[in-house]
């Protein structure tokens, strides 16, 4: 009886250790502080979301006025840029931080000139922002040419170099353009070191910078109003060989087309 007696005295005694131990055990640990990085990672991940989101709701969409509605809901970046911005600025020396920088560049965000001020203060070696340059092509900020020369003079990688030439030369040209201005002088430099230097640089697809900027610069020399048409050769619907420099002086329709 003693022993029973005696057994019960213990566990009465242990038993506010034991329901203290069942208690922690059921509350959870608590979360570890994100680190920055895994901060901005999660905000993008919430855009992404919401922008699949979206699209899988358009595609399902019956009709067009459905569709029209639904581009009152399109996912805007202005509910994450400024926490971006923020992360990328408290923590600029992190890896991330320049991912982050061109990430508000390219949605447009409305702090992202000063986004461009911090990428050409402090990141213009790194070989990412070789991505950025063709985005700065009709940037309206004041940094993107700076930006532009400051790769093509301070980075190491040539890709990087050779997107930021290209990118330079077609900013020049519509500079010119919107001036009305025949002055393509700098538009032509940049473009004819596109194409001395980064000519094998791939572009898009099978295309290489040199493609585009030999594009560029026939467009600039025999395409502009006023200049003589170039010469085409083919054959008519009778199977007729013919020059369009054979019709000169005469009203001539084009009809270009194609089948894809």
């Amino acid at each position: 009886m003693r022993r029973i007696m005696l057994g019960f005295v213990v566990m009465l005694a242990m038993g506010p250790r034991l329901r203290a131990d069942d208690q922690s055990k059921e509350k959870p640990a608590p979360d570890k502080p994100k680190t920055a990085a895994e901060q901005y990672q999660a905000l993008v991940k919430q855009y992404d979301d919401s922008m699949k989101a979206w699209i899988k709701t358009y595609q399902a969409a019956k009709t067009d006025e459905d569709r029209q509605k639904l581009f009152l809901s399109y996912p805007s970046a202005k509910k994450y840029e400024s926490q971006i911005f923020e992360l990328a600025e408290k923590n600029s020396h992190d890896a991330f931080a320049l991912d982050a920088l061109i990430w508000l560049v390219q949605h447009n965000a409305a702090n992202s000139n000063k986004a461009l001020q911090v990428i050409a203060k402090d990141h213009v070696q790194d070989k990412r922002v070789g991505s950025l340059a063709g985005t700065l092509v009709y940037s309206m900020s004041p940094s993107a040419d700076e930006i532009l020369r400051g790769i093509l003079e301070k980075s190491t990688d040539r890709n990087a170099q050779g997107q930021a030439c290209l990118s330079l030369a077609k900013r020049m040209k519509t500079k010119a353009d919107r001036a009305q201005s025949k002055d393509t002088a700098e538009a032509e430099k940049y473009f004819q070191q596109t194409i001395e230097k980064y000519a094998d640089v791939k572009y898009y697809g099978k295309k290489t910078l040199g493609d585009a900027a030999k594009g560029a610069l026939f467009e600039m020399h025999h395409l502009g109003i006023g200049m003589p048409a170039p010469d085409i050769e083919g054959a008519d619907i009778d199977n007729k060989n013919f020059k369009l420099s054979d019709y000169r002086g005469k009203v001539v329709l084009l009809d270009f087309w194609g089948n894809w």
